[in-house]
């Protein structure tokens, strides 16, 4: 089930912040916390991670993994920067 407040999705809302803030990479519980609109509050952990996991699926996202074994999400074009 895809999350909705008032029409917009979760991917939506996350793409909306990543268009503001294009450098922009955190962890599943950073974006649930600081990239969704206060209208998001409700919206569990566990949407955010599978909205971040069909958004990397889908090349929306760059799933990032630390040298600790955390994983950041960026922007899609996050890999080629860097790679590059």
């Amino acid at each position: 089930m895809v999350w909705k407040g008032n029409g917009v999705t979760v991917e939506t809302a996350i793409l909306a912040y990543l268009a503001a803030h294009p450098d922009a990479a955190d962890n599943a519980l950073g974006v649930q916390q600081w990239w969704l609109p206060r209208r998001f509050a409700d919206v569990s952990l566990r949407d955010v991670e599978t909205a971040l996991a069909a958004m990397t699926e889908q090349g929306s996202l760059t799933e990032i993994r630390l040298p600790d074994g955390s994983v950041i999400f960026a922007a899609g074009h996050a890999k080629r920067r860097e790679d590059g």
